[in-house]
């Protein structure tokens, strides 16, 4: 699998800037699903940060979710994506944003709370993300992210080919547990529901999910993808499926 350039990234997810948060429903699902993770993170760690970082702000879903946990935080955002900073006038007072590649950034200060929801897949070299955000956590700082497992969006890779080379569980922990003790670790599978293969088509764009995909739709590709669909996986309801496999981590820094 070739990595997905930051210029196709940022394109992709500009262009579906103004749809992703009425289309998201998957990422809303697992953005809800991770404060309750946090949630429980308050009470069983007793959790008070006074720095938070969020990888991939993105339109700031998650960070409204969870901004009303820590108000008295400082908080840095950050994203690949130049649009994401205009959300700061709807965060808390203070708040930054710092724009580009986590990859590249050089925060200077320690962040008790790292957190970021459906982002991490997008990063190839996860060895070298771990590194970096063990950097910026002191010992017992946690971290709480999610992720996809590689059964993610499985119709459209079955049918296609194409699709991002997605870790095991297995595969996190080795990368984690050098530098991390694993406190949750829990898969989920999610299934949306559309009227038509060209409904489903429409949801991934509209959520940037294509930056997987260079390959143009001629009209007898998208035929031939359309009657496929169809045929192996329309329900009796004229229904066919979208797949989602998340996998939710929490973990503790050593």
């Amino acid at each position: 699998m070739n990595p997905i350039s930051r210029t196709s990234l940022i394109h992709r997810f500009s262009r579906a800037w103004d749809t992703y948060d009425q289309a998201a429903e998957a990422q809303q699902h697992i953005a809800h699903t991770a404060l309750t993770l946090l949630q429980e993170a308050i009470t069983r760690h007793h959790l008070q940060p006074h720095h938070i970082l969020e990888v991939g702000c993105g339109t700031g879903y998650f960070t409204h979710l969870i901004q009303p946990l820590f108000p008295k935080a400082q908080w840095m955002l950050n994203d690949l994506m130049p649009h994401a900073r205009y959300i700061l006038p709807s965060c808390l007072p203070g708040t930054q944003f710092t724009g580009g590649d986590i990859l590249s950034c050089d925060f200077k200060s320690v962040y008790d709370l790292i957190v970021s929801t459906s982002v991490f897949q997008w990063i190839e070299d996860k060895v070298a993300l771990v590194h970096n955000l063990s950097q910026w956590q002191p010992s017992g700082g946690l971290l709480l992210f999610t992720t996809f497992l590689p059964d993610n969006l499985r119709e459209i890779k079955e049918l296609t080919g194409v699709g991002l080379a997605y870790p095991t569980q297995a595969a996190w922990y080795h990368v984690l547990s050098p530098l991390y003790e694993v406190d949750i670790m829990r898969q989920e599978e999610l299934t949306l529901w559309f009227d038509s293969p060209l409904a489903v088509l429409q949801h991934l764009r509209h959520t940037g999910v294509t930056a997987t995909n260079s390959t143009p739709w001629t009209p007898a590709r998208l035929r031939r993808f359309c009657q496929t669909y169809e045929a192996h996986y329309r329900n009796t309801e004229g229904k066919v499926p979208l797949t989602y496999a998340p996998l939710y981590i929490r973990a503790r820094r050593k």
